[in-house]
């Protein structure tokens, strides 16, 4: 059974006087003794946990005594360096349970290779947030981690022979949440193997990407379950076609904020939702190639559309989320009409009498959640729809007429409030 060992203060005497004089002060522990706090760890009185995160230094010997403790972390956020000595001490901290046990060590800015080798050992959660480099060496350490999870988060860029040794890596995660950059295909196919192991869960590969080789590309497309890629900012042509090759029904590259002809042609050959959601503004030649999209097409920051892209667009096939869309020109209304899926507009703010009965004409389900009201004169308009079901669950206030005209269809899905 679990159980909490207490400490209140720093000794500024002997252990028992510390103890009695200070658990009435309330005084901050400084927490930078080894000698002290090996002593108050014996006492077992007030809770360790801050005096551990404060130390500056770690001898083997408290190292040692500390992975004793039952808690399920042990954190230690003032450590910038560690011994391999110490490291192997720590590496035997088990808690209750070896496998849920969490290590933190996010106050360290250099690891030797035998202090990585020793942290190796460890079996539950070990987190190295601080270290903005690795060499080859301490790579090739850290490869053979045998625990749940190994985070790195700090680490922006690799070296393609320190990325080549944690190509290797033996562990259950290795986290590389902070990498912007991955040029290295053997690590690439590394993190692919093992998220696919994961299954669908988003995270398991690296989140900050800004730039990836076309060879990388090749590789995350491999990808078995959802690929977000939302740091991407740009994307060559080649590395375009070759994620588009990715066979799962989720591909999100939210990152982007133009969209070349050539690279809209190559990504909507993907088959699956494509997220596209950082672009604010489309052309119609772009708009024309991912009309040929094959899957549902997120474009949820398009604050304008042209009556051109509207046009191209409304012969995709899929859904078509345009939620970022505050008013909507006649001309507008007139050509998203020929789209024939779901069309999801609830950004809409407004809905005049002439769009609404272009809208008339869409036939597939219309979602128009963002509208707070309507005009008598727009309501009439959208009562008279024949098909497809209209979605107005954001109304607020409608007057009476408009209510009684709106609920008699069945197609138009009120809020409770309205329903007479």
């Amino acid at each position: 059974m679990r159980y909490a060992v207490f400490l209140v203060a720093a000794l500024s005497a002997g252990c028992s006087r510390a103890t009695s004089s200070h658990s009435d002060s309330g005084e901050r522990p400084n927490g930078n003794s080894n000698a002290e706090l090996r002593a108050l760890f014996d006492n077992q009185h007030v809770e360790l946990e801050e005096h551990i995160n404060a130390l500056t230094t770690l001898d083997p010997d408290l190292a040692k005594k500390l992975t004793q403790y039952k808690g399920s972390r042990l954190r230690f956020d003032g450590l910038t360096t560690l011994s391999p000595e110490a490291a192997y001490a720590l590496a035997g901290y088990k808690d209750d349970d070896p496998d849920n046990a969490f290590l933190l060590l996010n106050g360290l800015v250099m690891l030797s290779p035998k202090a990585a080798k020793a942290l190796s050992e460890f079996k539950g959660y070990l987190y190295l947030n601080g270290l903005l480099r690795v060499d080859a060496p301490t790579a090739k350490s850290l490869a053979e981690f045998k625990g749940n999870a190994l985070t790195l988060g700090g680490l922006t860029t690799l070296s393609e022979e320190a990325a080549r040794m944690l190509a290797g890596f033996r562990g259950g995660l290795l986290r590389l949440d902070g990498l912007t950059e991955l040029t290295s295909e053997p690590l690439a196919r590394m993190l692919v193997s093992q998220a696919n192991k994961l299954g669908y869960r988003a995270d398991a590969l690296p989140i900050g990407l800004i730039l990836i080789s076309e060879e990388v590309a090749r590789v995350l497309a491999q990808r078995r379950g959802e690929l977000h890629l939302n740091g991407l900012t740009t994307l060559s042509i080649k590395a375009a076609e070759a994620l588009a090759q990715h066979k799962d029904w989720q591909l999100q590259l939210n990152g982007l904020k133009t969209l070349p002809e050539a690279v809209a042609k190559a990504v909507a050959v993907h088959r699956g939702n494509l997220y596209l959601d950082g672009l604010s503004a489309i052309s119609t030649e772009s708009a024309k190639e991912l009309a040929h999209h094959k899957g549902d097409l997120h474009l949820n920051s398009l604050a304008t559309l042209t009556g051109e892209a509207a046009k191209a667009l409304a012969q995709h096939r899929g859904d078509l989320y345009l939620n970022s869309l505050t008013t909507l020109t006649d001309e507008v209304a007139e050509e998203l009409a020929d789209h024939k899926n779901q069309l999801y507009l609830n950004g809409l703010t407004a809905l005049s009498p002439r769009a609404a009965q272009a809208l008339k004409g869409h036939e597939g389900p219309l979602f128009v959640n963002g509208l707070t009201t309507l005009t008598d004169e727009t309501a009439r308009v959208l009562a008279a729809r024949q098909k497809g079901v209209v979605y107005l669950y954001g109304l607020s206030t409608l007057s009476d007429e408009a209510a009684r005209g709106l609920w008699q269809n069945l197609l138009i899905q009120l809020p409770s409030k309205f329903r007479r």
